[in-house]
């Protein structure tokens, strides 16, 4: 048996408001050529999940990480094609869920487990059938919008995200009672063994959006939104000229709330205008795209 190879990135960044939040991310990779271990009978946690007022796993999010992989970016000086899709694993995202509550319970800053445990060991809890894994944190989430906003504006947390070699995610989160800020903790990885066939999206075309105006609206606390128009801007629609609104704040917004009869404003971080048209449920520019080109819109704006 080979030994492990591990590497190890701690990445620190700040939001471009000096007066904002300092978040800090941080990421690690880990290659090992080991041979399979036999998975643990009964999972030793230093944390227990079950013990937070608000902590699980996310596996809508691996649209958010298909969407980061459908596009073309530059991860710091790096350029970075488009990616295959990746699939939800249920043994990553409760590898990552006991390091999110870790973090939380037990104040860790790091990849290290307040057990000792690393990334690759607490996956080996659930599974011993990977041999590639990463992980990224994010330590000062509001939404997983900012968490994966965050580490794509970080270059290894991006080049993560954006490996061509990884074929599964698993994503979970965890609040801190203390900040009510969300930990985001994110596993990904290749299992032995064979793998289903690979897809790639093809590049959208963004002709039917340009000279048009398009507003996102948002919602959240003032600190969320401060937060938003730094970090998570571009996370939904990059690649098109856009503007980004507080919903509460925006005249246009508290419109469509009215005209549309929607009561609750959380609905509205998923509304979209184009000039006058509204279309709901567009979290990416693709399905925007597929919205308009199907002529499914909530409705027409009326002007007033």
């Amino acid at each position: 048996m080979q030994n492990p190879v591990a590497f190890l990135i701690i990445a620190l960044m700040k939001t471009p408001n000096k007066n904002l939040i300092i978040c800090c991310f941080a990421l690690a990779l880990s290659l090992t050529l080991a041979s399979p271990v036999a998975a643990q009978s009964s999972v030793r946690r230093p944390a227990n999940p079950g013990s937070l007022a608000e902590a699980g796993v996310y596996p809508d999010g691996v649209e958010l990480l298909n969407w980061a992989r459908s596009v073309n970016r530059m991860c710091g000086d790096e350029r970075m094609g488009i990616a295959p899709l990746v699939s939800w694993h249920e043994d990553l995202a409760l590898a990552a869920l006991d390091h999110a509550a870790d973090v939380v319970v037990n104040n860790v800053r790091g990849h290290q487990g307040s057990d000792g445990s690393s990334l690759m060991q607490r996956i080996r809890r659930y599974s011993p059938d990977f041999f590639m894994a990463g992980e990224n944190i994010h330590f000062a989430g509001y939404s997983k919008y900012l968490a994966v906003s965050g580490w794509l504006r970080s270059p290894p947390h991006c080049s993560n995200i954006m490996n061509e070699g990884i074929t599964h995610v698993g994503l979970a989160y965890a609040r801190n009672p203390e900040t009510n800020r969300l930990i985001w903790v994110l596993k990904i990885g290749t299992p032995r063994g064979n793998q289903p066939e690979r897809v790639i999206l093809p590049p959208y075309d963004v002709a039917p959006l340009r000279g048009r105006d398009v507003t996102v609206f948002i919602s959240g606390s003032r600190v969320y939104n401060s937060y938003a128009h730094n970090l998570g801007r571009d996370l939904q629609f990059e690649g098109i000229d856009h503007e980004l609104k507080v919903v509460f704040e925006d005249p246009v917004g508290i419109a469509i709330m009215q005209q549309f009869n929607i009561t609750d404003i959380q609905q509205l971080t998923n509304i979209i205008l184009v000039d006058n048209e509204v279309y709901e449920g567009a979290y990416t520019v693709r399905q925007l795209l597929d919205l308009m080109k199907a002529g499914d819109r909530l409705g027409m704006l009326v002007e007033g």
